[in-house]
């Protein structure tokens, strides 16, 4: 199996689907999975000391990993324009319940995003359970004062400390099993990397196996002028037997 050099890309955390519908994925899902929802939310409110601070507009994202029991495994702030709207979003969404995504009648492992849109009229929650992250060059140049950085932000790109391929089955190869799996995650200013999500559609087992890999990754902390921050990266694996030895 080989593996592609990293692809660099700035993230972008636009939703497009009020809370009360999640948004349907760039690419369609199996009929068979229903993805996670929320059933009880708090609501958000606008920020005392943003609004002190002169600030009567902003906007934070947040991506969530729900698992089986509708617990949140994981999450992390994205961007904002603002850190109150960001703790706002943070301590907004830790009030609320979740059902889980479920795939042929089983409760599965899902992730959602929310983007929190704050004026002074009142607070939008958006999600979508898709792709939590596209590439896009709509935070650079623009008001956000945190976001997940791209090769043109970045001093360098992170280098991996640690960073397992995924296996190649042997019973693959007589399955078919083969092609091409584009994993899309975050580096955090730990290094550590966040949220690994397929940006197609390909072989189910190809997929878990990639993102399994990519979730023991490891990488120096990802830098831009000095400090370090998140970053977005994508990476693809090729999946396909190996050449057979010389004189086999």
């Amino acid at each position: 199996m080989k593996t592609t050099h990293l692809f660099w890309a700035v993230f972008a955390g636009a939703a497009s689907a009020a809370l009360a519908a999640p948004s349907a994925p760039s690419a369609s899902p199996a009929a068979d999975f229903a993805p996670c929802r929320v059933i009880k939310h708090a609501e958000a409110v606008y920020p005392a000391r943003a609004l002190a601070a002169g600030v009567t507009r902003g906007e934070a994202s947040i991506v969530l990993e729900i698992d089986p029991a509708g617990q949140v495994l994981d999450r992390l702030v994205t961007a904002y324009t603002h850190p109150e709207f960001a703790r706002e979003a943070e301590r907004t969404v830790a009030q609320w319940t979740y059902v889980p995504g479920n795939y042929q009648g089983q409760p599965v492992v899902c992730v959602l995003t929310v983007t929190f849109e704050f004026s002074v009229n009142g607070v939008l929650a958006i999600q979508k359970w898709c792709d939590p992250a596209q590439p896009s060059d709509a935070y650079i140049g623009g008001t956000f004062a945190y976001f997940a950085h791209g090769a043109g932000t970045l001093d360098r790109v992170p280098v991996p400390v640690r960073a397992p391929a995924p296996p190649y089955l042997p019973e693959w190869a007589s399955e078919g099993r083969r092609g091409k799996v584009t994993v899309r995650f975050f580096i955090d200013e730990t290094g550590r990397a966040r949220f690994p999500t397929i940006a197609a559609e390909p072989d189910s087992l190809l997929a878990r196996a990639a993102v399994t890999a990519v979730k023991q990754w490891q990488f120096e902390p990802p830098r831009a002028k000095g400090q370090p921050v998140l970053a977005y990266a994508e990476q693809t694996f090729d999946f396909r037997p190996a050449p057979p030895a010389n004189g086999s």
